[in-house]
């Protein structure tokens, strides 16, 4: 059996996701993690010596010009994006981003060309895809279970910035930059939305028409001398309207109360109604269909209920159809639970948000 060759990486990026980064590359067999980058050289060393990595700089294109890698893992703020990535795809090497792709259009444009021009993978990190509850709604939509899409309903609300949920946001870099210009941050809009319009685009195809509204919502005086401008949107709507007439209706906040990080999808198709929601499970989905009370569905104690898990996209496309359903007690929907457990371990629970 052919041995796999190794793969040598670098991690651009000293945060907390650069780190997530590195924990999770390094587990594969055969990948190292050879240098990082960071603006600062002063947190590129430090990273290095914590991460155990050769080595570090401020300068990418120097270090993958005197020290090839096979590819490079992006963990930098949004408007670091592009350098990142036209820099390794300059020196033939692939790339691995965080969501959003880069943070004006005429800049993904570019990255796009270098791409076909130098021909070498170029991947994003949407993470909400990870939950298995909306990557068993995706699937069951490719699959044609809720038959013909006609009304995707989609939000991601987080709370931090009306609360200390993740700690006192105005002395935390964490989360300062996403509000602040200052520092490359493009609010709740970018952070946020890039994972929605993602999601809407994989379930209802190309939009043709979008019209976005934003907010600031929170007081943040309590940043006032922190540094950061604190300037950018904590909320905001989107409306979609796609090539194949489905309309995509789409919220999220900074500041919404009593939502720490609740991502939730809602199909209306032209047979099920499909619910996603990992503020109340993460590994849960639920379909609803008005149809008449069927004779030959079995009653137990609640009425009549069963449970289906779903061990990998094969089993789900084959008994997704066939799956039996849970009776609400007023006999007019009825409503399917879907126990899905992904291909590969999943780490919603302990990703950091990004």
């Amino acid at each position: 059996m052919m041995q796999e060759k190794p793969i040598r990486m670098v991690v651009a990026g000293t945060g907390t996701m650069a780190r997530y980064h590195v924990r999770r590359f390094t587990s594969f067999p055969g990948v190292t993690i050879v240098g990082c980058y960071d603006r600062s050289q002063r947190r590129a060393e430090e990273f290095s010596r914590e991460m155990g990595l050769t080595y570090a700089t401020s300068d990418l294109d120097a270090l993958l010009r005197t020290h090839p890698v096979d590819a490079v893992s992006g963990a930098v703020a949004d408007s670091e994006h592009y350098y990142v990535a036209a820099t390794a795809i300059r020196h033939n090497t692939a790339v691995f981003l965080e969501k959003p792709f880069t943070t004006t259009v005429s800049e993904a444009q570019h990255i796009l060309a270098l791409q076909q021009d130098y021909h070498v993978p170029v991947v994003v990190n949407f993470s909400k895809i990870n939950y298995p509850s909306m990557w068993g709604m995706i699937h069951a939509i490719e699959n044609g279970f809720a038959g013909t899409p006609q009304h995707l309903d989609l939000s991601y609300l987080q709370s931090w910035l009306i609360t200390t949920v993740w700690g006192e946001w105005w002395r935390d870099p964490r989360w300062l930059w996403r509000i602040s210009s200052s520092h490359g941050g493009g609010g709740a809009l970018r952070d946020l939305g890039s994972h929605l319009v993602y999601v809407a685009l994989c379930i209802a195809g190309p939009a043709s028409t979008c019209n976005v509204t934003t907010e600031q919502r929170a007081d943040r005086n309590a940043a006032s001398a922190s540094g950061y401008s604190c300037d950018m949107n904590d909320s905001f709507s989107i409306r979609l309207t796609h090539t194949n007439g489905i309309h995509t209706t789409i919220r999220g906040s900074y500041a919404e109360a009593g939502h720490v990080n609740t991502v939730r999808a809602s199909l209306i198709g032209s047979e099920r109604v499909l619910l996603s929601d990992t503020g109340a499970h993460q590994n849960e989905m639920n379909t609803y269909r008005p149809l008449p009370l069927r004779s030959h569905l079995t009653p137990c104690a609640s009425g009549t209920c069963t449970q289906h898990t779903i061990h990998s996209s094969q089993d789900f496309e084959h008994h997704a159809v066939g799956t039996r359903s849970h009776r609400q007690p007023s006999r007019l929907s009825e409503c399917n639970r879907f126990w899905i457990a992904a291909l590969c371990p999943r780490d919603s629970d302990t990703l950091p948000p990004r």
